[in-house]
């Protein structure tokens, strides 16, 4: 996992990682870097930091929301709902049993820094993502295909155990924990049956590498007018489409765009590419497989077990 973002402690209150213990909960932790000099942990709404406890223990990753209790303003009020929410659905996952699938949570709470106020949660460390572990782990095919059924075993957790949309899945947010692969970064999630949306007008929804259509209506198209009407709801076959991208990426090594055909998948069994990766893919909505469909594509093609 590759996080850091010293600067925004540091331009809080002075705090210090690799240096200075933070009070989180009812015990003192130092706050350690990952990866010195990377800047990934430094996203829209939060920042990530390895913590150590002074008596010992494993390592665990403090996440921090960006934005502190009392801030004003529309865009800032909106990014800290998100981050509540997302501790809300980890914690429907712990609650649920979905350890296997979705990264373990441990706690969460409010950090004073100074005369501020951060909600931080705390979740147990990945060995690695889904893309260090394919530059360092070269695999064969029945391999790669084992991998891309546990991911969407993870994913069908979300959907049908919680009733979550993840709606920004890749590469970086599949980790590899001990001996299981699960989903991470649940920041910008909804709920199959929420009852307020939190977006905002025109906000792309989703990693550009892998950002389904109907995100980008959302994102370019919400206000077309009577002449045209665009699907914008990005939703559990959103979800379909992102995790072809991942399964493509898995077997391949690059990201599907354009007009896909079969000379663009070089994996020789190309009943992936026409009875999974195609359905996956397809532009509408409405001819996407379900996420129990495509289980039962890699119950015919024969890849029965889970890593």
């Amino acid at each position: 996992m590759r996080f850091i973002d010293s600067e925004f402690l540091i331009e809080l209150e002075g705090v210090e990682s690799n240096r200075d213990y933070i009070q989180l909960s009812d015990a003192e932790w130092l706050l350690k870097e990952i990866q010195p000099g990377a800047k990934a942990g430094k996203g829209k709404n939060s920042c990530v930091f390895r913590a150590t406890h002074p008596e010992g223990g494993e390592d665990v990753i403090v996440k921090f929301c960006r934005f502190p209790d009392g801030v004003s303003g529309g865009d800032e009020v909106l990014r800290r709902r998100r981050f509540v929410r997302e501790i809300d659905a980890l914690r429907k996952a712990d609650e649920a049993n979905l350890g296997d699938f979705l990264i373990t949570f441990f706690e969460s709470g409010e950090c004073q820094i100074g005369n501020r106020k951060l909600l931080y949660y705390v979740m147990e460390e990945a060995d690695c993502d889904l893309t260090e572990f394919l530059a360092n782990n070269p695999l064969e095919l029945q391999q790669k295909m084992l991998l891309c059924r546990s991911i969407l075993r993870a994913l069908r957790a979300l959907h049908e155990k919680l009733g979550i949309y993840h709606r920004d899945l890749k590469p970086d947010n599949i980790l590899f924990v001990g001996n299981q692969w699960k989903i991470g970064d649940l920041g910008f999630i909804s709920y199959r049956d929420e009852d307020e949306d939190i977006d905002q007008p025109h906000e792309r929804i989703g990693w550009t590498g892998l950002i389904c259509p109907e995100a980008l209506n959302k994102a370019f198209a919400g206000e077309a007018g009577a002449e045209f009407s665009y699907d914008c709801k990005i939703d559990a076959l959103s979800g379909i489409y992102q995790l072809g991208g991942i399964f493509w990426y898995i077997l391949q090594g690059n990201l599907p765009a354009g007009q896909l055909l079969a000379q663009d998948f070089r994996v020789e069994n190309t009943n992936i590419f026409t009875g999974l990766l195609m359905p996956m893919l397809q532009h509408g909505k409405s001819r996407r497989p379900s996420a129990a469909n495509v289980e039962s594509k890699f119950q015919e093609m024969g890849y029965e077990f889970v890593l």
